[in-house]
């Protein structure tokens, strides 16, 4: 069985209906309606939950690298789009109601990198992971909403921080 997360919201209190409205209206008036591409089967928040997780931790690499190494890029640059898509993320929590959850990562859960191409190396696999699991979870139906979400941060991950990163590796050959 899935377990659904609905969405609270608000009844429709007869108060608020016009007077011709005759009570069956009014009953079926207050009972919810909810908008079902809001409701959360478990998958999908198996889904926004790993998704979110996997943003906070490059965004936490990132940091530790920038801590070690002063703001070097592109790490300087790729922490604030890894911002970006934990945000874009939390929205479609807040969109269903569902409280966002916290990182379960710190800049100390990683390691000190020797160098700056070690970093760069390290997020270069890191970003090839979270394509990889955008590429698991697009292959599922999904609500629009979190389809055109991933889609946009899986895009980002590859066309992007995965470009910069490499260009980071050839530069310290």
């Amino acid at each position: 069985m899935i377990r659904k997360y609905a969405v609270s919201l608000p009844l429709v209190v007869a108060s608020s209906l016009p007077a011709a409205v005759g009570s069956a209206s009014t009953a079926r008036a207050e009972r919810p309606v909810v908008d079902a591409a809001l409701v959360v089967d478990a998958a999908l928040k198996e889904a926004l939950d790993t998704m979110i997780q996997d943003e906070y931790e490059s965004e936490n690499l990132y940091r530790r690298v920038l801590r070690d190494f002063g703001e070097i890029r592109p790490f300087s640059n790729i922490v604030w789009a890894e911002q970006r898509h934990s945000a874009s993320i939390a929205a479609l929590y807040r969109a269903r109601g569902l409280p966002v959850p916290a990182s379960r990562f710190s800049p100390e859960d990683f390691p000190a990198y020797g160098s700056v191409r070690e970093a760069c190396e390290a997020a270069i696999e890191g970003e090839r992971e979270n394509v990889a699991l955008y590429d698991r979870y697009l292959e599922r139906p999904l609500p629009d909403d979190v389809r055109r979400t991933f889609e946009h941060n899986r895009r980002a991950s590859l066309e992007h921080h995965l470009p910069a990163f490499r260009r980071c590796v050839e530069r310290r050959r």
